[in-house]
């Protein structure tokens, strides 16, 4: 009884010095990963220098030396062991690259607060994921579950049971069509942010503390029935004291308490998903989800919102018959907006449409002439203008509603976008491909050859007789650009899929409308839709020469410079080696690399002519100074040599 006593005390003593051990020898490795790969490595090395230590005593535990050895050993033993563990890996499933350190031990009680407030959202949300079979993709332990949805309709699943921020990261996500699958898109916009309202009280209390006052002391009619209930806000109608109808955006009451505890979970996932996934390392979750934040963050300021109406209001300035509604900014906050009232029925609703006597075909060239000038030449556009989001008045005006969702172009990405649509119009490949690249994020390899093929098949194929490109077929020269690793701008993808948007509401205006007409006719006659017969070939090169005017203009004094540089023999051409981060991260990651191989191998050959050595001082026992010193040798050059290994087997190398 004592024997087995004593093993069981050993095992319980062993088991922090098995995961101390398995600690420092994955630090010394320098590589990131799972605390249960941490510990199975420390019980291999563990096994392994036991045995070991015991055999070179002679199964003899009473040997001095066993234990030092042991111990030696243990480290040794536990850092190979992590190696081959990477080894057997599934190829493709390690934190590879930069990703792959250790991060900073941060101040404990300041993350104990932290990590305390989210907690239970955290289980939560964790839960849910387990349940529909997402615990491996986010690295999280889990038990088998028996799946057969497929994997978009298990995403929005999983969203919808979260809720609340959750149902809105993928109604976002389905905008972003440079980064997901088209199935994935479609999955995700069938979600629908549907609550029920929240109490009459709480949302009283609310419209009382934002106004400073009584409601009775600012409207002179207020019905409290919601005309519409969101996860962030519900909307009124109302009447102010003047005699305007309005509608009321109030912000639920601790909807913000509540975003901010849902975004920290989700920061908390991606961060989590980044450094113990593939997928999250390669998509960049972490930055994603910080993007998705901020703008939620924006949503809760309902003043961002106003802001964006009076800016479109100024861009519109009534052309085309398009209005915005006022914003009475002297009762609004940034939990409460009060907006004009547009009293009239949705385009979608063609018998209304027909009893106001307005001519369908011109509705839509209004309203997309609206929309275009607001992108290409004001840079700032509705971002959702689907039918619910416009209503036609009783004069004939079209009125744009709901302002949260809008996007920004600056100037260069104006004269991009406008290039991009020109010479899709016209086919003109290059053209296409040179405006991409004026905005685009390039990776250092691209084959601008295979790039321009693939564009000039996106054309031939979307290029529908009659009716030319339409705006759908935008949302697949997204995923055409990320398989050659080109990322344009947030702001474009939001704007190719308003335009999907509106030529939807535009052909629910006035069916078989086509958009290529009304957009050579926004973009000027000027724009042909098919290239130019041979009788206007002049006109076309001389069109051509102006726009190339300014360049034309300099040019005979760069030629005279470079000639006179020449002459002087000063003409030198520079190069930038190195010149991309990606270079110079792999040429630093090899020379560093190759100093610690050659650093490991002279440590290794010099522990072990010390160690063969039998001159110096004895230290104690049979050990001299040289022995001490070519073990600490031997044990530091194997440690750097294992530390290269593991790190050239998380490259992919496995």
């Amino acid at each position: 009884m004592s024997e087995v006593l004593s093993t069981i005390g050993l095992v319980l003593i062993s088991l922090p010095l098995i995961a101390i051990v398995a600690f420092l020898a994955s630090r010394m490795l320098g590589v990131r990963r799972s605390w249960s790969n941490v510990l199975l490595a420390g019980l291999i090395g563990w096994s392994l220098a036991s045995v070991t230590a015991l055999a070179i005593a002679g199964w003899n535990t009473d040997e001095p030396q066993v234990f030092r050895n042991f111990f030696v050993l243990a480290l040794f033993t536990t850092m190979a062991a992590a190696i081959a563990l990477d080894l057997l890996a599934k190829p493709g499933t390690l934190v590879k690259g930069e990703d792959a350190d250790f991060v900073s031990i941060p101040h404990p009680i300041r993350r104990f607060r932290k990590t305390l407030e989210p907690i239970t959202r955290l289980r939560q949300v964790a839960k849910i994921a387990r349940a529909n079979g997402f615990g491996p993709h986010l690295g999280l332990r889990h038990r088998e579950v028996v799946v057969t949805d497929p994997t978009p309709m298990r995403i929005r699943k999983t969203l919808e049971e979260c809720g609340g921020t959750f149902v809105k990261l993928g109604q976002i996500a389905s905008t972003r069509a440079d980064l997901l699958p088209t199935e994935y898109i479609e999955e995700l916009a069938k979600l629908r942010a549907d609550v029920a309202p929240a109490s009459l009280a709480d949302m009283q209390e609310v419209v009382r503390k934002e106004l400073g006052g009584s409601v009775d002391d600012i409207f002179s009619e207020f019905d409290w029935d919601p005309i519409a209930a969101a996860s962030i806000a519900q909307v009124y109608r109302a009447r102010l004291q003047t005699g305007e109808d309005v509608v009321v955006k109030v912000q639920r009451p601790r909807i913000r308490q509540t975003v901010e505890r849902d975004c920290s979970v989700i920061l908390r996932l991606a961060k989590f998903a980044q450094s113990r996934t593939s997928w999250g390392s390669d998509l960049g979750i972490q930055d994603l989800a910080s993007e998705f934040v901020v703008s939620l963050r924006e949503e809760l300021d309902f003043r961002i919102e106003a802001r964006n109406a009076r800016q479109i209001a100024i861009a519109t300035h009534g052309d085309h018959g398009v209005r915005v509604p006022t914003i009475y900014s002297e009762h609004s906050t940034a939990r409460l907006l009060v907006i004009e009232r547009f009293d009239g029925p949705s385009v979608a609703d063609v018998p209304a449409l027909e009893s106001l006597g307005v001519g369908r075909a011109d509705l839509a060239d209004r309203l997309l002439h609206s929309v275009l000038d607001q992108a290409l030449r004001q840079g700032l556009f509705h971002a959702d203008p689907h039918p619910g989001n416009v209503v036609v008045l009783a004069n004939g005006d079209i009125g744009l509603l709901d302002f949260g969702a809008c996007g920004r172009l600056d100037p260069l990405e104006q004269q991009a976008m406008l290039q991009i649509l020109v010479a899709t119009v016209r086919h003109d490949i290059p053209m296409l491909a040179e405006g991409i690249e004026e905005v685009a994020k390039l990776p250092a390899t691209l084959d601008e050859r295979a790039l321009q093929h693939a564009l000039a098949r996106f054309v031939a194929a979307n290029d529908t007789p009659g009716s030319g490109i339409s705006a759908q077929a935008f949302a697949e020269l997204v995923p055409l650009l990320r398989a050659f690793k080109v990322r344009l701008p947030g702001e474009f993808t939001l704007l190719f899929r308003a335009l999907g948007t509106l030529e939807g509401t535009l052909r629910i205006i006035s069916p078989g409308y086509s958009l290529t007409d009304a957009a050579r006719r926004v973009a000027g006659d000027e724009v042909p839709t098919t290239p130019p017969p041979p009788e206007d070939i002049e006109e076309l090169v001389t069109r051509e020469l102006i726009a190339q005017g300014p360049t034309l203009q300099r040019l005979p004094g760069r030629i005279d410079r470079i000639a006179a540089l020449a002459e002087r023999g000063e003409l030198r051409t520079s190069v930038a080696l190195f010149s991309t981060e990606e270079d110079a991260r792999v040429v630093t990651t090899l020379v560093n690399r190759a100093v610690l191989a050659f650093v490991a191998g002279i440590a290794l050959i010099a522990g072990t002519l010390l160690v063969m050595s039998t001159e110096g001082p004895i230290v104690t026992g049979q050990t001299t100074i040289a022995h001490l010193t070519g073990w600490l040798s031997l044990l530091g050059g194997s440690i750097l040599a294992l530390r290269v290994v593991a790190t050239a087997i998380r490259d992919g190398y496995n």
